[in-house]
């Protein structure tokens, strides 16, 4: 009676929860080039919970050379992100890009092109309950510097 306890407990521990949450929009994420596109789960913005760690996978451009634009305001100043071309959800983003937009930009400019399958945006940390207010814009390089 002891052991069958001490291994559905085991296998509660580790499978239970993983460290980072996958949000998964509604519509799908497209990596068609157009204008901004809100990024909600049906017709509702994403809830995020204070403490809690999430993820969106965004698919590579149809072609190399491109930026996916992300407009996260107003709660940029509520979280803090990272954006990297691979990543394991139970230890965070591995090798984070750079964000090339300006300093004064109020959207996040992040290169990418289809080297990889998927991109990662990485919510690392939520400062309070909130809901998540996301536009993304795939553009090509040289229309956006």
């Amino acid at each position: 009676m002891k052991y069958p306890l001490i291994a559905l407990l085991s296998a509660a521990l580790f499978t239970g929860c993983a460290a980072y949450k996958q949000l998964q929009p509604e519509p799908p994420v497209s990596p068609k080039e157009n204008g901004y596109i809100e990024l909600k789960d049906d017709d509702e913005w994403f809830e995020l919970d204070q403490g809690k760690k999430y993820y969106i996978a965004f698919p590579a451009p149809e072609a190399d050379n491109f930026y996916l634009l992300i407009d996260a305001r107003p709660t940029q100043g509520d979280i803090q992100t990272a954006f990297a071309s691979a990543f394991d959800e139970d230890k965070g983003g591995l090798a984070p890009l750079a964000n090339e937009a300006a300093t004064d930009a109020t959207e996040e400019a992040w290169p990418v092109d289809r080297s990889v399958q998927n991109f990662y945006w990485i919510i690392e940390k939520v400062d309070k309950d909130m809901q998540l207010h996301l536009k993304y814009r795939y553009l090509p390089r040289w229309r956006y510097k």
